[in-house]
């Protein structure tokens, strides 16, 4: 998987930076993912995954710069996972030892969900709170 080196543009010109990067590629060739620091002000956030999540087609993941700057493990698997799932991975899975013990789960089939709410930062009264929930189908029949 060919990879494109850096490319900076101003918050005025977030579109058409993205616009140049995906003419990188060069023609026939869909970027798949593409990941951004954000500038350190602004409300870039928004318009990037706007612009790359509906009008362009193709996967980012937005790192502040003082999370560049100052990583951590717990950062960089953090990212990772985010990466991972963003390109169709499985972060987690029950373990072959984990499905025999439960056996409701592994002799019929099985939905379980999941649900978090995620806060924003802080001191940031201008975001919302997010929830989500998820569910996987398990048929795996021991």
């Amino acid at each position: 998987m060919p990879m494109i080196g850096m490319v900076s543009g101003g918050i005025e010109n977030i579109e058409e930076t993205l616009n140049r990067v995906q003419n990188l590629l060069g023609e026939g060739r869909q970027l798949q993912l593409l990941i951004v620091i954000l500038p350190e002000r602004g409300d870039s956030y928004g318009i990037i995954k706007e612009a790359c999540d509906i009008r362009l087609g193709f996967m980012s993941q937005c790192c502040k710069p003082e999370n560049i700057v100052n990583y951590n493990t717990e950062l960089l698997e953090n990212l990772a996972m985010k990466i991972n799932a963003k390109v169709g991975g499985r972060n987690y899975a029950l373990s072959e030892f984990a499905i025999q013990r439960v056996s409701y789960v592994a002799k019929r089939p099985t939905i379980i969900f999941g649900a978090d709410v995620s806060h924003p930062s802080p001191g940031d009264h201008r975001s919302p709170s997010i929830a989500a929930v998820s569910c996987n189908a398990f048929c795996f029949y021991i």
